[in-house]
Order: structure tokens, then C-alpha cells, then sequence
């Protein structure tokens, strides 16, 4: 276990097994390896980070910090830590049902001490993970793992970039691609389409790409 100044140990505690919530592994494809989940809603946010573009990497229970306000005393480990690709200092979350079930004395002793150390943070609850765009997400990120030929994913590309408002069953049918070909472009954001992907959802060029 390495320290640093300013209160804070790294890596966090090792996450143990409980019967008071779901906790299990994500197979995060951005990461490259396993990640440790404590709640459905940690699982949930992963899967809304790995199709955001913005988002570089992410760690769950990344570091431990001691907290101090108005005379009170913490040692903290937060949920996860993100690295964006527009921001220049990274973002701490805590994962919670609701924003009540976070302190709020202790969310002020940590943006503070996220202010002095170059770290933003903020409480991610349910309102914000469990939206359309997680069921999209859950939708899209098993066709991560799909590989399309290159000829594949040239013709498609092309297709696409000369014939505007096509609907993704137009582009199968002028391809002869298969529908996971053209879910795996969405899911890496090479394609793009306003939300849940079916035959019938138009396709564009992602502005990503």
C-alpha cells in the first residue's frame, strides 16, 4: 500500500462480500479488466461510462481520504474516479439510491478537501443512472466485443456517408451486412442514432469519429 500527503492512501480497501447489496465484476472493455461493483448502481454508472466517449478510464474505490468538518472525522473511500477526456481534473463519484442517503456535512468536508487537491466531485444517485440511456447502454455493450471484417466496416462507413438518412434495415439490405455489425459501430461510436437502435432508427456518421 502506497501513501501521500494530504490524507490520502492508495489503492482503497479491497471490496469483501456482503449480504446487504448485489456486489459481483464488471468486464470493462476501457479498462481492460475486471471491476468491482459494491451496488447494482455502481454496475449500472460502469455501463453508462463505457459507451460515453468522453470518458477515458475509470476505477472503482480509488483512493482514502481523511475528512474533517465541523468537528467531525471521516475515513472515506469513494465509489469510483473517472478521467475525462474534456476536463482536466479528474471526477470523484459516490453511488447512492438517493442524494439524501449521503451527508451532507460529509459531501461539504469532501468537496473541500476536492477543491485544495485538484479533484472534482459530486453524488451520482438514481435519477441519473437509471434513465434510457442505461437501458441503450445495457442494449449496446455486449456488441463491443464484435469484431467486423474491415472491408465490413469501410463499406458501411461509406454507405452511410453518401446516402444520408438511411434507416439501419436500408443499410443491411445495400451492405449485406448483419445487424451486429452495425450495433457494434453504434457501440463504439463510429455510428450514430437517436436512441434505442432498431431496423427502423436513421444513421448517421458519428460526430465522435
Amino acid at each position: 500500500m502506497s501513501h501521500f500527503e494530504n490524507g490520502v492512501t492508495m489503492p482503497a480497501r479491497k471490496i469483501r462480500q456482503g449480504h446487504r447489496s448485489v456486489r459481483g465484476y464488471f468486464p470493462s472493455r476501457k479498462n481492460g479488466r475486471q471491476m468491482e461493483f459494491e451496488s447494482t448502481f455502481e454496475r449500472d454508472l460502469f455501463y453508462l461510462l463505457e459507451l460515453n466517449v468522453e470518458v477515458l478510464s475509470y476505477e472503482e474505490q480509488p483512493i482514502q481520504v481523511d475528512l474533517i468538518w465541523a468537528e467531525e472525522t471521516w475515513r472515506y473511500t469513494p465509489d469510483v474516479m473517472v478521467d475525462m477526456r474534456s476536463c482536466d481534473r479528474p471526477l470523484i463519484y459516490e453511488v447512492k439510491p438517493s442524494l439524501d442517503d449521503f451527508p451532507v456535512t460529509k459531501k461539504k468536508a469532501m468537496d473541500h478537501w476536492c477543491k485544495s487537491n485538484g479533484f472534482i466531485f459530486e453524488v451520482i444517485d438514481a435519477s441519473k443512472i437509471r434513465t434510457p440511456e442505461l437501458d441503450r447502454a445495457k442494449f449496446l455493450y455486449p456488441y463491443r466485443r464484435i469484431l467486423p471484417e474491415r472491408s465490413v466496416v469501410d463499406s458501411i462507413i461509406n454507405t452511410v456517408s453518401s446516402e444520408p438518412c438511411l434507416t439501419i434495415a436500408n443499410l443491411t439490405s445495400l451492405v449485406g451486412c448483419r445487424l451486429g455489425e452495425i450495433y457494434q459501430l453504434i457501440a463504439t461510436n463510429q455510428l450514430s442514432c437517436e436512441g434505442m437502435p432498431s431496423s427502423h432508427s436513421v444513421i448517421s456518421i458519428s460526430e465522435a469519429n
